[in-house]
């Protein structure tokens, strides 16, 4: 059994404050004293593994058998923050990884801790299943804190890049502490995919009350001016939507394609009932798709080209382009 602390002596056992509890993630925080640093002032192994250690036994059934360190870095801090996720979910052994960050969100540690389970009845006994991918973040209501943090991460990230955003950024412009932040998202990677569903969203609604009536010809230009108005007030977000696909993760990129692609088929709706009515040709309708919800990207991120256009004239061309296109050539 490997249990032993990081090499020095073992500073006093410090109370901490569950932040968020749940059978696979559990967040705390605790605040240091003299006592749980060491002669340089740096927080002392001992402080990071005992933190680490209370924590995940807290979530898991059953006593340590293992422990490993894989990253240790301790440096000054006030204030620590551990977030605790559970790795296997198998009768045994569990297996919990602990991450330790300061206030700054620099990662001081990262621990490995195996808890050996009761054994299960006879009969009872199943394999081992493969740890579970993080569910989808539940969607950030109006008005609520988490949509304050999530439009606080869009700002950071659409200025700053996703891999330069810190957390410690992004709560600074929701108004928030770290540790408050952390209560409501998993970290930078769920807080992306969050970006994504809301700036989607707002698209959404607006395309859907464009399309609410009227004839496939008229839709399609209230369509491509909805899009446009709000590429035109949220251009550094659109910029953000074309760069950070590629730093989602494989499941979250995989669940943010499949309402794009949703958001594309209202596109592609109107176009149909268009060429079933004889108002539009026979077209590729994904095709044309694309090109309608490119417009408005076109407007928001090529203003070296239309810096001296005005959006109305902008608006009027790309409308009258794209009717050109659906009803095809004149005839006679």
């Amino acid at each position: 059994m490997k249990t032993s602390t990081p090499a020095g002596a073992a500073p006093p056992a410090a109370p901490h404050r569950l932040l968020q509890g749940g059978a696979d993630r559990r967040v705390a925080e605790m605040d240091l004293r003299r006592a749980h640093l060491d002669t340089g002032g740096q927080v002392h192994p001992g402080t990071l593994f005992h933190f680490a250690h209370d924590l995940a036994a807290e979530g898991a059934e059953g006593r340590l058998v293992d422990a490993k360190t894989a990253l240790i870095a301790p440096r000054p801090a006030n204030r620590l923050i551990a977030e605790a996720t559970r790795l296997a979910a198998a009768h045994s052994p569990q297996v919990w990884q602990v991450a330790v960050r300061d206030d700054s969100e620099a990662t001081l540690a990262i621990f490995l801790f195996s808890f050996l389970c009761a054994d299960p009845a006879p009969g009872e006994e199943t394999a081992a299943p493969a740890p579970a991918a993080p569910p989808a973040p539940e969607p950030a209501p109006p008005g609520t804190r988490l949509d304050r943090i999530v439009a606080a991460a869009a700002e950071v990230i659409a200025r700053k890049g996703f891999a330069q955003a810190s957390i410690r950024e992004i709560a600074e412009a929701a108004d928030l502490h770290v540790p408050t932040l952390y209560v409501h998202v998993r970290g930078k990677d769920e807080l992306l995919e969050l970006v994504y569903a809301r700036e989607m969203a707002l698209l959404e609604a607006d395309l859907d009350r464009a399309v609410s009536q009227g004839t496939p010809r008229e839709r399609v230009g209230r369509m491509i001016a909805v899009a446009m108005e709000v590429a035109d007030r949220r251009r550094r977000q659109v910029g953000l939507l074309n760069r950070e696909l590629r730093n989602l993760r494989p499941e979250a990129r995989a669940r943010t394609l499949a309402r794009y692609r949703a958001l594309i088929g209202r596109y592609e709706t109107v176009i149909r009932e268009g060429i079933a009515r004889g108002d539009f040709a026979p077209v590729d309708t994904l095709v044309a798709a694309n090109f309608l919800d490119m417009a408005s990207d076109i407007w928001a991120l090529r203003q070296f080209f239309f810096s001296e256009m005005q959006m109305e004239d902008y608006r009027a061309a790309a409308i009258a382009f794209t009717l050109n296109g659906l009803c095809g050539p004149r005839r006679g």
